[in-house]
């Protein structure tokens, strides 16, 4: 029996290869219903790229965030999300508006509340930040945007 879901505007393969395929609930599912379709074979581990103020600590002023023994509030369910995302071999970058000047407050800090990271980009300042990438050669799309409302935090996405 073919588990695939027939979508007639989608080229999507059928017979015995379609059983490789999967369906992942990407924001277009979210807003069409429909769900994309790519390989179960592409084990490769999700890449996030999360902001550090206002995203994993409650957002202050910049020149509170100087100090490596400035409090910083951890926003609720950061690290049992750290977790689940370390769980399933996730690459975490973490990204930010302070100043390159920062970076030895800022790993301390992050040290000290047991974030973990692959990578820290600094120095990205307050304006918009945009995101390019390619989609998949199926037509995947292999890039996606969560704007969170400042302090809300992570504990209620679901990558």
């Amino acid at each position: 029996m073919n588990s695939t879901p027939s979508y007639p505007d989608r080229n999507l393969p059928t017979g015995p290869m379609s059983s490789t395929l999967a369906t992942v609930k990407t924001p277009e599912y979210y807003k069409t219903g429909i769900p994309m379709v790519h390989k179960e074979d592409d084990n490769r581990p999700k890449t996030i790229i999360c902001d550090i103020d206002g995203t994993l600590f409650k957002h202050n002023l910049p020149a509170f965030n100087t100090e490596e023994n400035s409090k910083l509030e951890l926003l609720p369910g950061t690290l049992e999300k750290f977790s689940e995302w370390d769980k399933k071999g996730y690459n975490i970058i973490l990204l930010t508006g302070r100043r390159e000047s920062m970076r030895k407050a800022t790993e301390s800090q992050l040290a000290k509340h047991h974030i973990f990271y692959d990578q820290l980009i600094m120095g990205c300042g307050g304006g918009p930040r945009v995101l390019i990438n390619d989609d998949k050669p199926d037509g995947t799309k292999a890039a996606f945007v969560i704007n969170l409302e400042r302090n809300k935090g992570i504990k209620d996405i679901d990558i």
